[in-house]
């Protein structure tokens, strides 16, 4: 049987309050499209499959600053049910952590290896590499742990573009 772990209450009581109090809140003149379109540029630009440490860092710096840009979001729908907009907005601030763990996590991954290829690092290293990458937020931004692969059947092969 399945056990499970209580919920954090207050974990929960602090992420409603940051969504009902502070983003719904906001009166700022940020729009979330805006906002959206410029990750969704830079993500494109520098954070496709062919990837440079240069492109890599220049991503995490714009994505920094859309992270503040994000701030100032006004929502003008203050309504609490079928809000669109607040969902939006959540979902724009969940793509905006998204994105920077995917940068910290390509920056960190120094080789290729499937849809991850550095052109400043061509070649993959199963002795370094053959992980999976775990991500944690945490206040200071995504932490990233690494747990051995465990080959069963299927062994890695070069991968040719």
């Amino acid at each position: 049987s399945n056990s499970f772990r209580e919920l954090p209450r207050e974990k929960i009581f602090n992420e409603e309050r940051r969504i009902f109090d502070e983003i719904l809140g906001r009166r700022g003149d940020e729009k979330v499209s805006t906002i959206r379109d410029a990750m969704r540029k830079v993500m494109n630009e520098n954070v496709w499959v062919f990837r440079t440490e240069e492109g890599l860092r220049s991503a995490l710096k714009e994505i920094k600053h859309l992270r503040e840009r994000f701030k100032n979001i006004g929502i003008e729908d203050k309504t609490r049910t079928f809000n669109t907009q607040l969902i939006e907005t959540l979902q724009l601030d969940f793509m905006l952590d998204l994105a920077e763990v995917t940068v910290v996590s390509a920056l960190a991954r120094t080789e290729s290896r499937g849809a991850h290829y550095r052109l400043d690092y061509p070649s993959r290293d199963d002795e370094k590499w053959l992980v999976h990458t775990l991500a944690y937020y945490t206040k200071e931004g995504p932490k990233l742990e690494y747990i051995p692969v465990t080959i069963t059947r299927w062994q890695p092969t070069v991968r040719a573009y």
